[in-house]
């Protein structure tokens, strides 16, 4: 097969661009298409890979033999702001400006902060995952409860599986996340839904109930250690009756969601627990002590290791499956061209 045949239209595309650009010295607009070209002869950036799973092998070193609380849940539903606010931040609302005269509202710890591994945990207005590799904050209990109170918990922040940071996070989360949770004493799961990533149909259940599935065997042994966080849901709204409709309405509905007895068991698991007592988590007028108060009742899963396995989003298989079939020759003989 001829070379450029073997080009993809897109990376054509972005060649040509390449040449007109550089013939009209436009510095900016030839870096940009350089970026893109860069993207689609290298979908994995593996030396970044590598940097991600040695982080999270010296997370791992911190948090072996421990019990530990793993914070799950999608980019946005507000994980590194859940840790701010169970380490015992004072939490405010703030406008962060994104662009010249644009401005999106923001939840942020409010300085000072005394727990200097909070440092780490870093969270951001945008619909993107600041959090690159799993992060242990250990929190002494007399910062939420006061001096009387000895011991401590660590809670982990984590990207979201299958992340909108790109297909290395994703695969160093699967493999060294997983790793150092796999290495704890007991692990219980925070799993956060957000109101904003719920969507019309519940669409954002369902990624959180197949985030668990993926993470976990047997996942219908482990419901006992899975705590159910609500974020940026309105006062006034009905939890448990959101679950039931979205169970009533789509997976009743689906002979291929009801056939799916792991998905229905989480999905159960949720809404009954919810009947009990929802926990909405309002970093601005809540309390974390009845959070923490009720994540100590939680039975944390023993023997991770037998427990925890790598699972990666069909985005990063396909961006796999695109590095092994690059064609790198024939893109820098392109490339040579516009020199």
């Amino acid at each position: 097969m001829d070379q450029e045949e073997m080009l993809s239209d897109t990376v054509r595309k972005n060649l040509q661009d390449l040449r007109r650009y550089v013939d009209n010295q436009d510095a900016s607009s030839a870096n940009r298409c350089l970026a893109e070209l860069l993207k689609k002869i290298r979908p994995l950036h593996v030396q970044e890979i590598q940097r991600l799973i040695d982080k999270a092998k010296a997370a791992a070193k911190v948090i072996e033999d421990q019990d530990v609380i793993l914070l799950i849940g999608e980019t946005g539903t507000g994980k590194s702001t859940t840790i701010q606010f169970l380490a015992g931040c004072q939490m405010e609302k703030k406008k962060v400006e994104v662009e010249n005269g644009r401005f999106l509202e923001h939840v942020e710890a409010v300085e000072p902060i005394k727990n200097p591994e909070l440092r780490r945990i870093i969270s951001s207005p945008r619909n993107k995952s600041e959090t690159r590799y799993i992060t242990p904050v250990t929190v002494p209990l007399r910062d939420i409860f006061g001096s009387h109170e000895t011991g401590e918990f660590i809670i982990c922040d984590a990207p979201g599986f299958g992340d909108t940071a790109g297909p290395e996070v994703d695969i160093a989360n699967g493999v060294g996340v997983i790793e150092a949770i796999r290495g704890c004493k007991s692990v219980k799961i925070l799993a956060l839904s957000s109101y904003k990533s719920l969507g019309d149909r519940g669409q954002g259940i369902q990624k959180l109930t197949h985030l668990l599935i993926n993470m976990m065997r047997d996942i219908e042994d482990r419901l006992g250690s899975i705590f159910y966080g609500f974020t940026k849901y309105p006062s006034s709204s009905d939890i448990s009756a959101l679950l039931i409709d979205v169970k009533i309405s789509k997976v009743d509905t689906d002979p291929l969601l009801r056939s799916d007895s792991a998905f229905v068991a989480v999905l159960t698991d949720m809404i009954n627990k919810t009947k009990v007592g929802v926990e909405k988590i309002d970093p601005l007028s809540g309390d974390p002590k009845r959070t923490i108060e009720r994540l100590k009742q939680v039975r944390g899963i023993m023997y991770p290791r037998d427990v925890f396995q790598f699972s990666m989003s069909e985005n990063t298989q396909a961006c796999i499956a695109s590095q092994k079939s690059c064609s790198c020759e024939a893109l820098l003989e392109q490339c040579e061209d516009i020199e």
